[in-house]
């Protein structure tokens, strides 16, 4: 896969305006031939003429789960050294994957955000979201915009939304700056990084192409949680070494085939572990004392 192309001091980037693009991740062919395995995901689990932009619920989320082609794609080169870089260590887990696709002329949209709201891990900057391009993804096709400097102002207040459009459920209630907004224009095979804090949304796609992407949380091996949760969450290890009788995470194992029984089971657990109800309270983003 290809070296990125980013600005230098991407660690100093982050730090300063909370974001960091654009990354070269993966060539254009690479980027395609990852878009045709997701299509050929939706295919599967919805029926033959489905594509991407068609998987709903748990059908988009953590699908490094089901295929080695989508656990390779989670811990390419690219992404792992931008995330070693801006997390500030060898040792990282896959958290959480998501397909992020909307449809050719498609209303759907997410609101004002911040990924760490409902998280309850801590402290905030031992994650990161990678947002991995695989058709071009310009500002009139639904793509990022990042409120420059916005996960200096820390944990901002959120309101459930339950506007159909609105594909997160909730959304911040302070309106971004409009000075401050910054469209992050990427094409098949670039990506963005962005903190924990960092407010972030994205319009509906106007033009007649499909937008698609697959969102990626890593988290550093030593992250805690920040409140007690009914059953421990479950992560993959990215890169460098992971003990979960030390951490806050339970290890899930790598795929070996694709879509195979155990890939299925072990996927409808770690969704289960993610949705089990817990006290939707803005998190503080500090370790809490765990029994």
């Amino acid at each position: 896969m290809e070296g990125e192309r980013c600005r230098p001091r991407p660690a100093l980037q982050l730090a300063l305006e909370g974001f960091w693009a654009p990354l070269q991740i993966l060539s254009p062919n690479e980027a395609r031939e990852a878009l045709l395995q997701l299509d050929a995901h939706a295919a599967r689990v919805i029926g033959p003429k489905a594509r991407a932009e068609d998987l709903q619920g748990a059908q988009r989320f953590k699908v490094h789960l089901l295929y080695p082609w989508a656990a390779a794609l989670v811990r390419c080169e690219g992404l792992l050294r931008a995330a070693r870089e801006a997390l500030g260590s060898e040792d990282l887990l896959v958290w959480f994957s998501e397909v992020n696709a909307k449809a050719a002329h498609s209303d759907c949209h997410a609101a004002p955000h911040q990924d760490g709201i409902f998280a309850s891990l801590a402290p905030n900057d031992a994650v990161v979201t990678a947002w991995l391009a695989l058709t071009d993804a310009p500002a009139e096709m639904g793509g990022l915009f990042f409120q420059k400097g916005s996960h200096l102002l820390g944990q901002l207040s959120h309101t459930v939304d339950d506007q159909v459009d609105n594909l997160i459920g909730f959304r911040c209630c302070e309106e971004p700056l409009e000075e401050e907004a910054t469209p992050v224009e990427l094409g098949a095979g670039e990506a963005s990084l962005h903190t924990f804090r960092t407010l972030h949304w994205s319009g509906p796609n106007l033009t007649g192409l499909r937008r698609v992407g697959l969102a990626i949380r890593y988290v550093r091996a030593d992250v805690a949680r920040s409140r007690q949760l009914q059953r421990r969450e479950s992560a993959m290890v990215a890169c460098g070494a992971y003990l979960p009788e030390l951490g806050a995470f339970d290890l899930e194992s790598e795929p070996s085939e694709d879509f195979g029984p155990l890939e299925q089971a072990q996927h409808a657990d770690a969704l289960a572990r993610e949705q089990e109800p817990h006290d939707l309270q803005a998190d503080s983003g500090e370790p809490a004392l765990l029994a």
